[in-house]
């Protein structure tokens, strides 16, 4: 009757209220957390490049990739799981030098939808 109408409308009018709010918070806590997570992607890049020229070695992919497992970004979990790092260093090295650059990867991930 008009009690269960009246109750539905609050309802929907405290909906209206909320929604606004809720969405933009999910999205910037999902944007949050995809900041702090690059910026630990960035770190392991930083670890495997020993000799800090931001650029890392088929040899310190693998540490790089490891490290990246260990937080579950992208394809990393398969690549070690695989033993694919030969592959993943080829498919990322655009330029095919030998050496993996942060430029060669960020491009490559920005290509690739964040799967890198």
């Amino acid at each position: 009757g008009a009690m269960m109408q009246m109750i539905f409308r609050v309802m929907m009018a405290t909906l209206v209220l909320v929604l606004p709010t809720t969405l933009p918070n999910a999205q910037e806590a999902e944007q949050q957390a995809i900041l702090k997570t690059l910026q630990q992607v960035r770190a392991n890049f930083r670890s495997a490049d020993e000799d800090g020229d931001d650029s890392i070695t088929r040899n310190q992919f693998r540490s790089f990739v490891d490290a990246n497992a260990e937080i579950a970004f992208g394809m990393s979990k398969q690549i070690k799981r695989m033993r694919a790092y030969r592959r993943a260093f080829n498919t990322l090295d655009s330029d095919g030098d030998d050496i993996l650059t942060w430029q060669e990867y960020v491009e490559a991930l920005r290509s690739r939808g964040g799967q890198g």
